[in-house]
């Protein structure tokens, strides 16, 4: 039995809402920086998913064969 640990992926989505919530509670204005703060974010949970897609690719290819 082992310990279970939250996903990077759920870390990231967390903090990503946060960074979001923050920029929505500063001002209703659109500020570019605001814009590209959210976009960050966003690239970072997604650039999580994908690394840990390619984790499990290298995991289950040698399983496969």
């Amino acid at each position: 039995s082992g310990i279970s640990l939250p996903s990077p992926d759920l870390c990231n989505s967390a903090l990503n809402s946060a960074v979001e919530a923050v920029v929505d509670r500063i001002g209703g204005e659109i500020y570019p920086l605001a814009g590209r703060a959210k976009d960050m974010g966003s690239a970072a949970v997604l650039l999580t998913i994908l690394l840990a897609v390619f984790v499990w690719i290298i995991l289950l290819v040698p399983h496969l064969r």
